[in-house]
């Protein structure tokens, strides 16, 4: 616990990403271990170790390495009501197949898939991103603030009505993540007193979503009949407890390691399986069934249902999968995280936000391995971006359009 906490605290000044996910790294494995009075085997303590020095070390190793600087900080786009209108058309399609049941926990317990596939699903994937870009394009350029904290604020709702306890709290900590890169220093938004009010609401809006959410699960799993400790709701005398127990990790870390011999589960795990995985169905419409996630509860964990998943973490994942370049694949990610956290914070470009939604959104977790979220981390970039330049075409188009007009009643 202690020593992630003490390399976040270094890695601060360097990498905001870097420090987030050291910080994480203390809290899954450290803190709420400490809390339940768990007990890690040497093994984990020490794969967590070296997973946290080598991310530090990369954060630090890129901090040394020269940085090509720009003469003046460039801004994107300026959000227009196009923008606008099409967040809050991918918010409604979520909300939509949240609603029906066609995504969240009754989806993945019904369907066995937390989304639907084809064009839906993965517009319904990208509106948490794409409602971070608003965002932060929003503080940057201080237009239609209070709209997009709103819009922020419905987002977060809907992950909420998902019955995923976790999407709520990971949206928002993205939202705090991604401001403190992208929000200018000169922003009223970094005055202390409204970065200190800012911090006590998202972490009340947080365990009231994390509350909700947890209703919303207990509901839905007793109407299938899959009522379980882990779908029961969040009392008031137990509500550390069961917090600290939904996000502990080291529990999970354990089992992953303790199959690292087993053949299966290294089959179940492999980096191979993963790349398949994460091929969009679009892509590839005969893509064979089957889900990483499934794939870990029925080995790791002995799942019959076929309509549950697991992890075994991001760490395990990455020792199973490369042993000994456990450290290498540390030291690439603090690297990565660093260097693309430094180009965002000299240039705004429409680019560099789409980036940091990215960034700060999946950044933040340890539960999936290294290829999936980063797969998820490309298909969303490549889905926003390509929203957000099409917004702007139509946003051009209408300015000119006005332009000629007035033009026209002048003459």
């Amino acid at each position: 616990m202690l020593v992630p906490a003490a390399l976040a605290i270094l890695a601060w000044q360097t990498s905001v990403l870097a420090a987030c996910y050291l910080a994480q790294v203390t809290a899954y494995f450290g803190v709420t271990s400490w809390l339940m009075d768990g007990t890690a085997t040497d093994l984990a303590v020490s794969t967590v170790l070296s997973w946290s020095l080598a991310i530090a070390a990369g954060a630090l190793m890129s901090a040394a390495l020269p940085v090509r600087h720009h003469a003046a900080r460039q801004e994107g786009s300026h959000p227009t009501w196009p923008h606008v209108t099409v967040v809050g058309a991918l918010q409604f399609i979520q909300a939509y197949l949240v609603l029906t049941q066609q995504s969240g926990y009754s989806a993945q317990i019904n369907l066995g898939r937390l989304n639907p596939t084809g064009l839906l699903g993965i517009l319904s994937a990208a509106a948490p991103v794409l409602t971070l870009t608003l965002l932060f394009a929003c503080l940057v350029t201080r237009r239609h603030e209070r709209l997009a904290i709103g819009l922020t604020v419905l987002q977060a709702g809907i992950l909420t009505a998902s019955g995923l306890r976790g999407a709520s709290v990971v949206f928002m900590l993205a939202v705090l993540v991604g401001s403190l890169i992208v929000v200018p220093a000169d922003s009223p938004w970094r005055r202390r007193r409204r970065m200190a009010l800012v911090g006590l609401s998202t972490l009340v809006l947080v365990a009231t979503m994390f509350t909700l959410a947890a209703v919303v699960k207990s509901e839905a799993a007793e109407a299938a009949g899959l009522s379980s400790s882990g779908t029961q709701l969040v009392e008031t005398d137990t509500v550390v407890e069961t917090v600290a127990r939904r996000l502990d990790l080291s529990s999970y870390l354990d089992t992953g390691l303790r199959f690292r011999g087993n053949d299966a589960a290294l089959d179940a795990v492999a980096l191979s399986n993963q790349v398949v995985v994460a091929i969009p169905r679009a892509l590839w419409p005969d893509k064979p069934e089957g889900d990483y996630g499934q794939r870990v509860a029925a080995i790791f964990y002995g799942s019959t249902s076929g309509k549950t998943s697991s992890t075994i973490t991001t760490v395990g994942d990455t020792a199973l999968n490369l042993g000994w370049g456990l450290p290498l694949a540390g030291l690439l990610l603090g690297l990565v995280l660093c260097r693309l956290e430094g180009r965002v914070r000299q240039r705004a470009t429409t680019g560099a936000l789409v980036t940091t939604a990215v960034l700060a959104y999946r950044v933040v977790g340890q539960e999936s391995p290294v290829v999936i979220i980063g797969a998820n981390a490309l298909r969303d970039f490549l889905v926003v971006i390509c929203i957000w330049l099409a917004c702007d075409a139509v946003a051009k188009r209408s300015s000119r359009s006005r332009s000629q007009s007035n033009h026209s009643l002048k003459m």
